[in-house]
């Protein structure tokens, strides 16, 4: 391919075309080809393909200028100018199956909201480092989150065609933001007087995560155990939970009875109302009628606490409370479902302890209600 002058006159671009040359690049996407019948102005578009223009007998350099000028023009009049908050409508449309979408829509709305009249053309890299970092209570991990779906949501503009690229991607290599550390430890936990700072974290969620992460502190229950809760299990006239032996970490085909407390039997009530699709599980999604993923679920709390506990440490701060408060051995490895090296006294003492572990239980939730924020006394209140 030949390049010439921007300035080149139509007479210098004859001269040239004389010479064997198959396409001859005038600039601004101007092009001249050599095709059998003579020679043809064309021009790219935006996508980069060549778009056919007019013969160089009926128009000459300074007239193809011209033209090629005006359809620019005319194409940017045509263009509608899509704002941020009609894209975003857009991706959430398209994502009204994903699970985490609330979530999501409450991340964008916490740092962008600014955004929303702003054409997308006009939003800068600068725009979104600003406002990632104003964002308050946004920790390491949601702002790497959050910028992720921002890019999500400006991949679909592309798609759409309503801007050619985007490098919001670049922010993710950019050491303007805080650094986060992942955590292998999986027994993280916090005093119960933490819970407050850890539940608050949880506002923005839907009602089931909320319930699911309650219900788990309340009965100190294993994720598997939770998550596999069934309203056959509540036995509401004894206040007691059911639970299969075979659900269990340790299976046997005994039942290990919880005592059902208020806080538990309010969240029973709460999710019983709200089962619209008649599921057997406390814990669905209302939209897709699914069990929910305890692994999700794992991975959204941690990720929201900085990583500075996990789930299955909740077991480990009410096996502290119980230290605490001189709860007898026996009754607290009860509470947890563990076993003590009793020695031969194992095969003899066949009680499950349920009177004494009701009275443990019902004084563990009631401080545990003392140290929640108040958007979560009305699963439990």
């Amino acid at each position: 391919m030949g390049k010439i002058s921007k300035n080149i006159t139509h007479l210098e671009l004859i001269s040239k075309m004389n010479k064997n040359i198959q396409t001859i690049s005038c600039g601004n996407s101007l092009y001249v080809r050599k095709l059998k019948d003579g020679y043809h102005w064309y021009y790219r578009d935006e996508k980069r393909n060549f778009k056919y223009l007019n013969s160089c007998k009926k128009m000459v350099l300074s007239q193809a200028r011209a033209l090629l000028k005006d359809l620019e023009n005319k194409d940017k009049k045509i263009k509608k100018e899509v704002l941020f908050e009609d894209l975003f409508k857009e991706w959430i449309d398209i994502h009204k199956v994903d699970l985490k979408l609330k979530y999501k829509i409450t991340c964008i709305n916490r740092a962008f909201s600014s955004l929303n009249k702003v054409p997308i053309n006009q939003i800068t890299n600068k725009d979104i480092k600003d406002l990632l970092l104003k964002t308050p209570n946004f920790t390491p991990y949601l702002i790497k989150y959050t910028l992720n779906i921002f890019c999500n949501i400006f991949d679909l503009a592309i798609e759409n065609e309503y801007i050619s690229s985007h490098n919001f991607f670049l922010l993710k290599k950019t050491h303007s933001f805080p650094k986060y550390v992942k955590s292998i430890d999986g027994y993280k936990f916090k005093p119960i007087d933490y819970f407050y700072k850890i539940f608050s974290t949880l506002q923005y969620l839907d009602y089931y995560h909320v319930t699911y992460y309650l219900m788990l502190s309340l009965t100190c229950l294993r994720r598997n155990e939770c998550i596999n809760l069934k309203y056959e299990y509540f036995d509401l006239e004894n206040d007691v939970i059911n639970l299969p032996g075979s659900l269990m970490k340790v299976k046997n085909k005994k039942y290990f009875r919880i005592p059902l407390t208020k806080q538990m039997k309010n969240i029973f009530y709460f999710l019983q109302n709200h089962n619209d699709s008649n599921s057997e599980y406390l814990f669905i999604n209302p939209k897709t009628k699914k069990k929910l993923d305890k692994n999700i679920l794992s991975n959204i709390f941690s990720n929201l606490n900085d990583h500075q506990v996990t789930l299955h440490g909740f077991r480990k701060t009410a096996r502290t409370w119980f230290s605490e408060n001189q709860i007898n051995l026996e009754v607290a490895a009860k509470c947890l479902d563990h076993s003590l090296p009793l020695g031969a006294d194992v095969f003899y003492q066949k009680s499950d302890l349920l009177e004494q572990r009701r009275d443990v239980m019902s004084r563990y939730n009631d401080e545990i209600q003392k140290n929640l924020p108040d958007f979560c006394l009305k699963y439990i209140c």
